[in-house]
């Protein structure tokens, strides 16, 4: 019986595959890149100005992301013991800069990956009696007989939180804010036609590129019924 032959993916088929997401996921849709390099911008601003990055998620908590840089420190713990364990600690007076900008639009989403998760689970538990209910990130499990209801909650899910309300505007404007409240508001001048903040500060006048939403959210009300629809997005 002859065995199959192994399958062996080279560097240049794992090439191909990055140039194929790259394009199903930020040519397709123009608006992701856009949003992805407004991410971008404002981590550019955080570490500029050295303070960190907040957000409100829908169900009213408040994140605020700021990454410092780690040292690794050596204890021994016992006196009748050479062991030794190591420590790492953060450094309070020195920002991790890199991991600000890489880990702010994947922290965004799982946070608001997990405010959906939270109104769905409630509002199936307000329905189904039972704890047959299982959920890794954004992947659910059901019974079968229960998988209608688990996707029409996870649609209204979505439409609750996002269809009345515009969530990056929101977002952008508390990051406005807090950069008020930690320099002072007569300290902050926002020139949003010329896309330009600048910050008065200690060592005087930080001027940064500020990014637009304009190529990301349009001031117009969508027209789209989403009543009948099977799908989450359009």
């Amino acid at each position: 019986m002859k065995t199959a032959p192994s399958i062996l993916f080279t560097e240049l088929d794992f090439n191909h595959l990055r140039d194929a997401l790259n394009i199903a996921i930020f040519i397709d849709y123009p608006k992701l890149s856009s949003l992805l390099n407004y991410l971008k911008d404002i981590a550019k601003i955080s570490n500029e100005l050295k303070i960190p990055i907040p957000w409100i998620l829908p169900t009213g908590l408040v994140v605020n992301q700021q990454f410092y840089k780690k040292k690794t420190i050596r204890v021994k713990p016992f006196i009748y013991k050479k062991n030794l364990l190591n420590l790492t600690v953060a450094i309070k007076d020195k920002y991790n800069e890199n991991k600000q900008k890489t880990a702010l639009m994947p922290n965004l989403v799982h946070s608001l990956d997990a405010a959906s998760l939270g109104l769905v689970i409630e509002n199936y538990f307000k329905v189904i009696d039972n704890k047959n209910f299982y959920s890794i990130h954004d992947c659910f499990a059901v019974p079968c007989n229960n998988a209608k209801l688990l996707t029409n909650l996870i649609k209204s899910a979505y439409c609750i939180l996002y269809t009345d309300n515009k969530y990056l505007l929101d977002f952008d404007a508390n990051f406005i804010n807090s950069i008020k409240n930690y320099y002072g508001e007569n300290n902050v001048i926002l020139d949003l036609s010329n896309e330009i903040l600048s910050v008065y500060t200690n060592e005087g006048y930080i001027s940064v590129k500020y990014p637009s939403l304009n190529s990301i959210i349009k001031s117009k009300i969508s027209k789209i019924d989403i009543s009948e629809s099977l799908y989450l997005i359009h």
